[in-house]
């Protein structure tokens, strides 16, 4: 069986870094103060997008509030001064010990990190941090989760597969693969809403991967 990674919140300990990010960001750009709280909530809500989707639905919710709405200049610029926040921050994140001690158990070849990170800025973090998982087995953005996941399904000629994951658009991604899906809530940035997807959906959950 593959075994399939999110990072944010289920290898790294970083959403809450991942939110300081965003709201630096939001100040620099001077995102309305009226709408900031709004735009964090929703990238609490999201985690598992792009951060070129997140800041398409900034934008466009910015559209609403003023009579013209932002080029596209303005999207990728704010995407370049989070990526190089996140970039500054990802160093200090810590490796969640549950997972480590987990991920030791499994066979190289069948692990793989699939995150909506960017996949060169995950790639250098992850030869630092975890330099034992192959370079080739982690993906990231700007391509979608799900279409990593199909990838990889497709390299490897099964689709006995599950994702570890600590958000509803993992969960989503899950479904859109049709393979399974294992929540972890400890350090979701929004672990109500994960339980209770992973509740109707049918699927296992727990606070971390060494809880019983």
């Amino acid at each position: 069986m593959l075994h399939l990674f999110d990072c944010d919140g289920v290898i790294l300990d970083s959403n809450n870094l991942k939110i300081k990010a965003i709201q630096e960001t939001l100040n620099e750009i001077s995102y309305p103060e009226s709408l900031r709280e709004l735009a964090i909530q929703n990238f609490r809500q999201n985690f598992g997008r792009t951060r070129l989707r997140h800041f398409h639905v900034f934008f466009e919710m910015l559209s609403n509030y003023k009579s013209s709405p932002e080029s596209q200049t303005d999207i990728y610029e704010a995407v370049k001064i989070y990526g190089d926040k996140v970039k500054a921050l990802y160093p200090s994140s810590d490796i969640i010990p549950e997972t480590l001690n987990f991920i030791k158990k499994i066979e190289i070849n069948n692990l793989f990190v699939v995150s909506a990170s960017d996949q060169e800025e995950l790639r250098q973090v992850f030869s630092i941090k975890l330099p034992h998982i192959p370079i080739k087995n982690i993906f990231g953005g700007p391509e979608s989760k799900s279409n990593n996941i199909k990838f990889i399904l497709s390299k490897k000629n099964t689709n006995n597969a599950i994702l570890y994951g600590d958000s509803l658009h993992d969960l989503e991604a899950a479904n859109k693969c049709n393979i399974n899906f294992f929540g972890l809530l400890k350090f979701s940035a929004d672990p109500e809403t994960l339980k209770n997807a992973c509740i109707k959906n049918n699927y296992k959950y727990r606070n971390t991967l060494g809880a019983s």
